[in-house]
């Protein structure tokens, strides 16, 4: 059976890396904007020119994952009893998941980046500097 290659070592460590995201900044140098307006993402950093998504989808994993965080959660609270009895208690929570889900995409996005350009740092596709 073969050994799976090294991780680099050289890595920067996840926590600021998701945290430049969250702020919709660039994941390798925190200081450029990783988007243009709301939701229209640079090719690259204008700081560090960092080319946000070098190979186009390789963020899908990550993104489906983040959108389904908030199905998640409301079918919890469904199961744990939070479960409105009237069309317009329905609506309402459906309402409320819905604007969640829209009004986070941009943070989602830069999280979704982030951890596109941390697994390139870590498997040696790109480097971290």
């Amino acid at each position: 059976m073969p050994t799976p290659e090294p991780l680099d070592a050289t890595a920067p460590p996840l926590p600021p890396i998701l945290w430049r995201g969250l702020c919709r900044k660039c994941p390798r140098c925190g200081r450029g904007n990783q988007f243009k307006r709301w939701f229209s993402l640079y090719d690259r950093c204008p700081c560090c020119a960092l080319p946000f998504e070098p190979h186009p989808g390789d963020t899908w994993a990550f993104w489906i994952a983040g959108d389904r965080i908030f199905i998640a959660v409301a079918m919890g609270l469904v199961y744990f009893g939070v479960q409105p009895r009237t069309w317009t208690g329905r609506g309402l929570f459906l309402a409320l998941t819905v604007t969640a889900i829209i009004l986070t995409m941009p943070q989602r996005q830069g999280l979704c980046t982030a951890l596109d350009f941390y697994a390139r740092v870590r498997f040696g596709e790109e480097r971290a500097d």
